[in-house]
């Protein structure tokens, strides 16, 4: 019978790498609860015209990625592309902006578009996201993309560099897309077939284009950035000054414009020089509450990709060394278990096999499996009423009584 087999495209996330990833998560919590920032959960099965409405129907996310389906009453349900949309609704659906001035909140899990599977993207991959509600200050684009950068240097990712732009308010968009269509009109039969349809329907989309004659063919183009009316250049300049001073690294980017619909002025993406690809990014998107049918409130957010982040993280987990518990007969079976219970009462980590084998076979298995910590009880340390405690690398052994054996163990061990 042939195996089965994940879903191309799915991964499963082993006990090793997760670690990893549940170290990284613990210091995000705690930096996110400095900043103020509040857990949301949203489902990861939505209304198909949410994303629609907001990530925009023509976006290649929307037209080619997004898992659709219907359901027993003949909905049309997707599975969440991106956190931002459903972070919205839920927030105009609790009306959270009747209830206060100023809403941070931080989103942690899957999303899922179907792509083509490669090296750090995957069809269900993960996302940390921060979303910021009600302030229109240009400071809340520089604290949302400071915490941005805080958060992936927290990884042990430290190359890191903040590629900055803005798109403008919606005139100076309206103003801006008529000079590229002008410029890109003459030259649409050299763009791809979907920059040709770009070109009609989503005109700031061509700059996403990955084709390389579509990039020869935009390199004269004109840029966003410099179309720019006098109140969004000093929103800009505020950003870029902000930023500066938190001694921050920054690249002014005239080509960046995110793949999103929904952004509006500041956009940017976090880049590292081991990477062609941004490990987060996100933009204020000042108009999306009112195209998901609640009132004009501003926003800003980012999202951080998991999967790549923790690709480029070098850091090991910062989990406490595992114990592994030998016991040689069935009076230090019973005696062990409860010792095992009260080094786990003081947060140590460890684990038994319980059952029978010679100690050269259970040194064997450690030895095998990388484990570190070794203790060893048998019926000459129960008359001595203590324990041996091995140290698998150097060799070492220590004897421990059991009067105190928590606190002996955990200076020892950690």
């Amino acid at each position: 019978m042939e195996s089965v087999k994940a879903v191309r495209g799915m991964r499963d996330l082993l006990p090793e790498e997760l670690e990893r990833w549940q170290s990284f998560e613990e210091k995000a919590r705690q930096l996110l609860a400095r900043y103020g920032y509040q857990e949301i959960r949203t489902p990861v099965v939505e209304e198909k015209g949410l994303f629609e409405r907001s990530v925009g129907e023509q976006t290649d996310i929307v037209t080619k990625e997004m898992y659709t389906f219907l359901d027993r009453k003949g909905r049309k349900l997707a599975l969440r592309p991106e956190g931002t949309a459903s972070v919205v609704r839920a927030y105009l659906e609790a009306n959270y902006f009747q209830k206060r001035k100023i809403s941070r909140f931080w989103y942690l899990g899957p999303m899922f578009r179907y792509d083509r599977p490669q090296k750090g993207r995957y069809r269900q991959f993960y996302q940390l996201g921060v979303e910021v509600f009600g302030g229109q200050d240009p400071f809340f684009d520089v604290e949302v993309m400071a915490l941005m950068f805080y958060l992936v240097n927290s990884s042990g990712v430290t190359d890191l560099t903040i590629h900055l732009n803005h798109l403008g308010c919606a005139q100076c968009q309206h103003n801006y897309l008529g000079v590229l269509q002008k410029f890109v009109r003459p030259r649409a039969g050299f763009l791809c077939c979907d920059c040709q349809r770009r070109l009609a329907s989503n005109t700031l989309r061509i700059f996403d284009c990955k084709n390389e004659r579509c990039a020869e063919v935009l390199e004269e183009a004109p840029l966003p950035g410099n179309y720019l009316c006098q109140v969004c250049q000093d929103r800009y300049e505020k950003v870029h000054t902000g930023l500066k001073a938190l001694g921050l690294s920054v690249f002014e980017d005239k080509r960046l414009v995110r793949g999103l619909d929904y952004y509006t002025g500041t956009v940017f993406e976090a880049m590292t020089g081991r990477e062609t690809n941004a490990v987060a990014a996100g933009g204020r998107y000042d108009t999306l509450t009112m195209a998901l049918g609640g009132p004009a409130i501003p926003a800003v957010g980012f999202a951080i990709g998991l999967d790549r982040l923790m690709a480029l993280c070098s850091e090991t987990s910062s989990k406490l060394p595992v114990i592994r518990a030998i016991f040689l007969g069935e009076e230090a079976r019973k005696r062990g278990f409860l010792l095992l219970e009260e080094l786990r009462r003081e947060g140590l980590r460890v684990e038994t096999d319980y059952e029978e084998r010679p100690l050269k076979n259970h040194l064997q298995t450690a030895s095998r499996e990388k484990v570190v910590w070794c203790l060893i009880l048998g019926e000459n340390e129960l008359n001595r009423e203590q324990f041996v405690i091995k140290n698998m690398e150097t060799r070492r052994q220590y004897e421990i009584s059991f009067n105190g054996a928590g606190q002996k163990v955990k200076e020892l061990v950690c």
